[in-house]
């Protein structure tokens, strides 16, 4: 669509025809271990091959088994960011597993010391959820999730809007409240938007919560606006 005012002072909204743009995935880069597995040693992963595409930024995380079928996160030789920051606090996590915050508190700055939401500042989850057991720390502009090593999730923060405006009715990724049964075991990974955050699973499924404009409500069917129950989203996304 091209819009312009003419020599006449007349305001022109000319609409051009489409042209579809395809997307072509060109290859997956590849990936070995350094290293002897053998207990004291270190191993290291090695990039043999870029992806062809890019291989943007690496991240990785190891895990152990005792059959080699039931797989579970080694917490300690995970990739994590050690330091993690949004727009308005920052996120330690610690050798030990638990995470330290500071900063804003609707940024959530406050949560190690227990500040979940509005009038929710003393919250005994939070604080036992961040002492310990976290492997790694994901964020939007104003919130932080958390992922465990029993591959549960806490969230907090998120008072922000994509403008940066405080409301304390906000949420913009630190109140998974909603989705709580369905992060209490089996996440994976974490991804982030703006304002929103989605799970993927163990099971191929994905979890979504935050702002619905950011793809916070995506796994309850909302698509964009007026497409708030969209059943094809919700099966894409069931496994």
């Amino acid at each position: 669509v091209i819009s312009y005012q003419d020599a006449q002072g007349f305001d022109e909204i000319v609409t051009t025809s489409s042209a579809s743009i395809p997307i072509y995935n060109n290859g997956d880069a590849n990936f070995s271990i350094i290293g002897t597995a053998a207990v004291g040693n270190t191993l290291k992963i090695n990039q043999d091959s870029a992806d062809p595409d890019g291989t943007g930024t690496l991240s990785y995380r190891w895990e152990t088994s005792n059959d080699g079928e039931t797989w579970s996160y080694s917490p300690k030789s995970s990739s994590q960011n050690q330091l993690v920051k949004n727009k308005g606090a920052f996120a330690a996590l610690k050798d030990d597993g638990s995470v330290v915050t500071w900063g804003n508190e609707g940024a959530g700055g406050y949560g190690s010391s227990g500040w979940k939401k509005y009038n929710d500042y003393e919250n005994q989850d939070l604080i036992n959820g961040l002492s310990s057991g976290v492997i790694e720390i994901f964020s939007t502009d104003s919130a932080f999730a958390a992922l465990k090593d029993n591959g549960s999730v806490v969230t907090w923060g998120g008072l922000y809007d994509l403008r940066g405006v405080y409301s304390r009715y906000s949420n913009f990724g630190g109140d998974s409240s909603a989705v709580q049964d369905k992060l209490s075991s089996g996440v994976k990974t974490i991804f982030s938007t703006s304002g929103a955050f989605a799970a993927l699973k163990d099971d191929g499924s994905v979890v979504t919560w935050g702002n619905e404009r950011a793809g916070g409500y995506g796994s309850s069917g909302w698509k964009k606006y007026n497409d708030y129950e969209n059943q094809d989203l919700i099966n894409g996304l069931s496994s």
